[in-house]
């Protein structure tokens, strides 16, 4: 089974709300019943345009979706509301608990965000209400996940040249190409990165923006002639080559970039890239993705080394 656990985590949670309300005096005559009251709420989730999940349903594989939940206390009791807790359990096998929350509040709302699990099957959720008495409420759905068509493009070892190199030493990642520094010029809005051997930093992939590049790529054709020089940003992203290998939708990338801060990330160019190192990237564009280095070449000089690499990114 891959091992994608590090896509189960909560995306956001947002609209957690407890209202303060004045309890009732003790009635003889109230029901015995003394369990708080849980329910799922329905309709559309304002911020997504969704439709909540409320019971059982199918989703496509690293889907988002949302739950919202009410709860009160049960006026018999007059115990107050202290913990909610959420576990997903996959084909009865993985076990995990997607939120443990605890309070101390008469009533409880609650609107948050999961992406379904990232291999088909079945998911049971499970949502457990404590009260201070320690009385429960408990709802559940189960999630069935579909394979979902694939969501982004796959570049197969790309090689690039520094910048002597007859290799081409630019890269797009909207199609794929590779550039020889004349056609990136022409080209150089599609240009996210391009490539060189430094003996400072090492093998490195720096956007056209990069101070870096106007001092290696000079000339007419260079970088700082272009009309457009995007501002791809990077970072480290902690994945191993097969985990890299295993990501199939766009979805996980999301996830995977997110992880790497790439929202903040100001740097825009890594250097000291070595093989089987998994790097994650945001265009200009605002697309997403990740690079796998699969061969460094030194070269006879700095100027002539070479590196090879797969890419991910979504379409």
């Amino acid at each position: 089974m891959k091992k994608l656990s590090y896509l189960l985590g909560i995306l956001l949670i947002g609209g957690m709300i407890f209202s303060a309300c004045s309890k009732d005096d003790d009635d003889d005559d109230e029901p015995t019943v003394k369990t708080p009251t849980m329910n799922f709420k329905g309709g559309t989730h304002q911020g997504s345009g969704t439709d909540y999940v409320a019971g059982n349903v199918t989703l496509e594989t690293g889907e988002l979706f949302w739950v919202g939940i009410t709860a009160n206390e049960n006026s018999s009791s007059g115990s107050n509301l202290t913990n909610l807790k959420i576990t997903r359990k996959y084909m009865d096998v993985i076990t995990i608990v997607a939120l443990d929350s605890t309070f101390n509040e008469p009533s409880f709302s609650l609107d948050i965000g999961f992406l379904a699990y990232p291999q088909a099957g079945t998911e049971v959720w499970t949502f457990v209400m404590t009260d201070k008495a320690g009385e429960k409420a408990q709802l559940s759905f189960t999630i069935t996940t579909e394979a979902a068509a694939p969501t982004i493009a796959t570049y197969s070892e790309t090689v690039l040249g520094s910048w002597e190199s007859p290799t081409n030493s630019s890269f797009a990642s909207i199609n794929g190409t590779t550039y020889n520094i004349a056609d990136a010029k022409a080209n150089s809005e599609k240009i996210d990165w391009m490539y060189f051997d430094g003996t400072s930093y090492g093998h490195t992939l720096a956007a056209p923006n990069d101070p870096l590049v106007e001092q290696v790529f000079t000339g007419a054709n260079g970088p700082a002639t272009w009309t457009t020089r995007n501002a791809t940003k990077f970072d480290e992203t902690g994945l191993t080559a097969d985990q890299f290998d295993d990501i199939a939708h766009a979805s996980e990338i999301a996830v995977i970039a997110q992880n790497a801060n790439l929202t903040r990330l100001s740097e825009t160019e890594l250097g000291g890239m070595a093989v089987g190192d998994v790097f994650a990237f945001k265009t200009a564009a605002e697309k997403m993705g990740v690079i796998k280095i699969t061969n460094t070449e030194q070269g006879s000089s700095n100027s002539l080394s070479k590196i090879s690499f797969i890419v991910k990114v979504q379409l």
